[in-house]
């Protein structure tokens, strides 16, 4: 959202910096955590969701330091973000979904040497309200969503980081809070989720 306010129904978004600051912030409680690997594969990126600045903060590790990480930057404003997860597609480009406070859905994607602009992601429903995101690395990216007890997966229509997502798939409803998942060798897909009632449970495909 470089640029400008939003509102995304929890009031005017006025945000702590934009990522064109290129500020390095404070690192405050985050709600939630992301990593993926710079385009380049050189550095490992570290996102953290800070909902009372209204901002996602990004970190990466040192040239030649693996695992020791610089400051916290602006990566932008965010309305209220909550859920974080990334990944990295096709061709390494990496890609960063948040949820919002109010169960929305962002996504920003990164290119050559320059990050996109974030963009609302498609909910499975109008009144769709998310509460957690997970994104898959596979040969085609799969995200999955937790929305008001039941899961959601979409995954890349082919093999090519700029191919839209496919519809949304209804995995269910096990009332879950959380989401996590991972793609087998064979293609396949196993969801773990974290219930209302703090049980784990699993399904595999």
């Amino acid at each position: 959202m470089t640029g400008g306010s939003t509102t995304g129904g929890t009031g005017l978004l006025v945000p702590y910096c934009y990522s064109s600051d290129n500020q390095a912030v404070e690192f405050v409680p985050a709600a939630g955590l992301g990593v993926s690997f710079t385009g380049g594969g050189d550095a490992v990126q570290v996102f953290a969701s800070r909902p009372e600045q209204q901002i996602v903060a990004a970190t990466s590790d040192l040239p030649g330091q693996r695992g020791v990480f610089g400051n916290w930057l602006c990566f932008d404003s965010v309305p209220r973000p909550n859920r974080v997860s990334a990944t990295n597609l096709v061709g390494n480009f990496p890609e960063v979904f948040v949820t919002t406070m109010d169960g929305r859905l962002y996504e920003r994607r990164g290119f050559t040497n320059v990050w996109g602009a974030w963009s609302e992601f498609n909910r499975p429903l109008p009144d769709s309200r998310i509460t957690d995101v997970h994104v898959a690395s596979a040969v085609r990216t799969r995200v999955y969503v937790a929305d008001s007890g039941h899961v959601y997966g979409t995954a890349k229509t082919r093999d090519d980081a700029a191919a839209p997502y496919d519809s949304w798939r209804h995995l269910g409803n096990p009332r879950a809070a959380l989401v996590t998942a991972g793609v087998t060798r064979n293609g396949g897909e196993i969801v773990v989720v974290v219930d209302s009632c703090g049980t784990v449970l699993s399904s595999v495909d």
